[in-house]
């Protein structure tokens, strides 16, 4: 009996997974944006035209504005209200559906396609953060305080509000990680120019003593040197070399060249 509940289990997970690439390869073309992508995909159907409407129009703004993708999709990966996933299947199917939708979608910034995706799975109930990139980067300093902030409205079926706060969170992520970058670069040369003002300026006190002179006569004792050989002598030797090129590839999950990871919780 074990047996056959554990290879029942395992068939439930494939069907699954197989039903959520399938579920990616249909993504609806008549809601595509200008931009040619769509980051707001509510298969689920738990946000209504309105809220659909102005999540939308953020999306596509924070995205364009700093360049990096924010998407939203909501999806039903199991109907069964019987069956129980532990913990780590919620996260291994979630997942799968996200990497999958983002990759099809062709979602993302840049050589390293920087972009940030929450999928919501409504059975099991999951919700999960995708960072790619740029984005990747952000959500490893981040990701805990996003889904900390939503966990009280993906609790209580405020999904829209859950939303709109992903949507700024990720925002906020990128300002402060730019402002930050910038103040950083402004302090180093403000410090390094200071520094240097005081080192010259030191320098500067102590010849205050010496007179400019315009020849090399006047250092020199009259009769003191008598030039009798002269040679070109070479003190030190440059070799340049040019290392031949490696084969760099390796496996492991990545996002177009860039990292990828996730993280999301039961809700």
């Amino acid at each position: 009996m074990k047996k056959f509940l554990y290879v029942s289990r395992n068939i439930v997970l494939t069907m699954i997974l197989m039903l959520s690439f399938v579920t990616v390869a249909s993504v609806d073309a008549r809601a595509e944006t200008q931009s040619g992508k769509q980051r707001l995909t509510d298969y689920a159907d738990i946000l209504t035209d309105s809220e659909e409407e102005d999540l939308l129009k953020l999306l596509d703004k924070i995205s364009e504005k700093r360049e990096c993708d924010i998407v939203i999709v909501t999806t039903v990966l199991d109907e069964s209200e019987n069956y129980y996933y532990s913990e780590e299947e919620k996260a291994t199917i979630t997942e799968a559906f996200a990497d999958s939708f983002y990759d099809e979608n062709g979602f993302g910034y840049g050589e390293t396609r920087d972009g940030i995706m929450l999928t919501i799975s409504m059975g099991p109930r999951y919700y999960d953060i995708l960072g790619n990139g740029y984005g990747d980067e952000l959500m490893q300093a981040d990701r805990d305080y996003i889904l900390d902030e939503m966990y009280g409205y993906m609790s209580s079926g405020e999904y829209y509000q859950a939303c709109k706060t992903f949507a700024k969170e990720c925002e906020a992520s990128i300002v402060d990680d730019k402002t930050v970058g910038l103040f950083g670069l402004v302090v180093a040369f403000g410090i390094g120019a200071v520094a240097a003002l005081i080192v010259t300026g030191s320098m500067k006190a102590q010849l205050k003593s010496v007179a400019l002179k315009r020849s090399a006569q006047g250092y020199v004792k009259p009769g003191s040197m008598k030039l009798n050989l002269q040679n070109d002598i070479y003190l030190y030797q440059t070799v340049t070399r040019t290392a031949r090129p490696k084969d760099t590839s390796s496996g492991g999950r990545s996002g177009g060249g860039g990292g990828r990871s996730h993280g999301g919780r039961s809700f």
